[in-house]
């Protein structure tokens, strides 16, 4: 190429030197010799070929960097002859491949922000392995400093938790860019980079089913809710906030305790001291504001949430109670219906505490509770007769008889009103269905018999999967019913647990928590791991 070019220049030289040698007598001018070049001149001829070459090829530099390119891609340089243009665009493509060599600053690969150069100061001394021995591979180790210990920490991280967490990974570690290869295909390296993924993490991959088994229930039993401030004496409340994590407890120590619940500590948040009025009964509103607290007097006292104030609400007018110890707060949150003697039940609004109508039935009111819309209450006897009671025209509109009943002692209600469970005093619990609330002589759907004492005690929980019933009668008796196998856990409580006598139980709103109060003054606490939430 650097011949052709010298060559055209030899002859446009020549050709210039005859058209100034004629032209010379008639202008009469001289010529600088410098313009023209001397053919032969070897100084001239090295200019000139300098010249050109920046001209057709950039530069030296650039020749420089093309050869080493094509060196690091084929070995060596061809050496061929090619156009000026075939020539730039190798060059183009060099000066990518080596720019990229040399090290753009690529951004996925940025350092953590976290990293710090302190760490490296940091020691643990031998005398430190009773507290970190997992840490040591060998006994002959004397301490551990700088970038080993922080490897072997990140290291034992890894195998506790599973992996690097996804808030300490860099983009680079989340997305890795596909190689475009002639033979992968894209689909290939995504079944790779999953595969990859699915090795280098540990753990559980198999989901938990939607439904709750019906063959064993997993559980922890964890810290007790009311161990920073356990009761004196029995418990006879113990009920979970419809909103917030808090439980509350009440009992004959005449103390409202409520307790922040997490499993694990369960702090205290407050404690409210009723002078001389030992609680029978305390339970939330609708809404959770107000907590409504009896005992066996014919007042009751309302203590408010928020303002922290205390109500005394004095004899109800209209009522001819000595005592009015039982009651149940309507799920629309309108209503408190407070059971009386001789089969009365008195409904009162649940906004002002006055009383709006009274509700008579046979024989004495053992059990009630409202259908989960608050439409129906339901009441059971003594005679083991089931009341459905109108809210709205505080009418009986039905009632039957639980089947193999004597004297009623419990009643729950699902939601949905889904199922109905009855319990009495020989310990049998008996489910229905809702067409129990329209039948004349409903057959229930089971029978359960695992119990020898009055099953004083029965909640269903939110998803209507589960029934949890308990006798105060006797210790270690409480029972949960998988719903709709109508199949007792067996596993619970576990073997050997003394749990004393339950005198009362809740389900948290979620069912994640399940709470029972015994005769010890203890709040035992049980988390339900099926259910995730609350």
């Amino acid at each position: 190429m650097l011949r052709r070019a010298k060559k055209r220049l030899n002859q446009v030289g020549a050709t210039e030197e005859t058209d100034v040698s004629v032209k010379a007598p008639r202008s009469k001018k001289t010529v600088k010799k410098d313009i023209i070049p001397t053919l032969g001149d070897d100084e001239r001829e090295d200019a000139e070929e300098e010249r050109l070459a920046k001209a057709v090829l950039g530069g030296e530099q650039i020749i420089v960097n093309s050869v080493f390119d094509q060196r690091n891609k084929f070995g060596k340089s061809d050496g061929s002859d090619s156009d000026s243009s075939s020539d730039e665009e190798d060059v183009e493509d060099g000066d990518d491949s080596l720019d990229h060599q040399t090290g753009v600053l690529d951004k996925e690969k940025s350092k953590p922000a976290w990293e710090d150069d302190d760490d490296e100061q940091i020691s643990v001394p031998e005398e430190a392995k009773g507290h970190h021995n997992v840490l040591w591979k060998t006994h002959d180790e004397s301490k551990l400093e700088g970038k080993e210990l922080k490897k072997r920490l990140k290291s034992q991280f890894e195998k506790t938790v599973g992996s690097t967490p996804s808030w300490a990974q860099l983009k680079s570690e989340k997305k890795k860019p596909l190689k475009q290869t002639g033979e992968e295909s894209e689909d290939d390296s995504d079944s790779d980079d999953d595969e990859n993924q699915f090795l280098r993490r540990t753990g559980d991959y198999l989901t938990s089913s939607q439904q709750l088994p019906k063959n064993s229930l997993n559980y922890q039993k964890v810290r007790n809710a009311n161990k920073e401030r356990p009761t004196e004496g029995r418990i006879s409340s113990v009920q979970f906030h419809p909103s917030s994590q808090v439980l509350l407890t009440a009992g004959e120590d005449q103390n409202l305790i409520l307790f922040q619940i997490d499993g694990k500590l369960n702090p205290m948040i407050q404690t409210v001291h009723m002078e001389r009025f030992p609680i029978s009964r305390a339970q939330f509103s609708a809404d959770g504001m107000e907590v409504i607290m009896s005992s066996r007097y014919r007042h009751f006292f309302v203590y408010d949430m928020i303002g922290g104030n205390i109500t005394r609400i004095p004899n109800v007018k209209g009522t001819n109670e000595k005592r009015m110890m039982m009651f149940e707060v309507s799920p629309d949150g309108k209503y408190v219906a407070f059971s009386g003697s001789y089969g009365h039940v008195y409904l009162l609004s649940a906004k002002n505490k006055e009383l709006i109508d009274v509700l008579k039935m046979n024989g004495s009111v053992s059990a009630m509770a409202f259908t989960s819309d608050g439409s129906q209450l339901l009441t059971i006897g003594d005679d083991g007769e089931v009341y459905v009671w109108d809210i709205n025209t505080r009418n009986c509109v039905h009632k039957f008889i639980d089947e193999g009943c004597i004297k009623g002692t419990s009643i729950a209600i699902a939601r949905n009103n889904q199922y109905i469970a009855c319990g009495c005093d020989s310990g049998v619990v008996n489910i229905y269905d809702q067409s129990c609330l329209t039948q004349a002589h409903p057959k229930p759907l089971k029978s359960v018999m695992n119990m020898v004492t009055a099953a004083t005690s029965a909640k269903f929980n939110h998803t209507n999967e589960l029934l949890a019933t308990s006798s105060r009668f006797t210790q270690n008796i409480c029972k949960l019913v998988h719903l709709p196998s109508y199949q007792v856990f067996p596993n619970f409580p576990a073997f050997g647990e003394r749990m004393g006598c339950a005198d009362c139980l809740d389900i948290s709103p979620h069912s994640g928590y399940l709470t029972i109060g015994n005769s010890k003054g203890e709040a035992l606490l049980y988390r339900l791991k099926h259910f995730t939430d609350y």
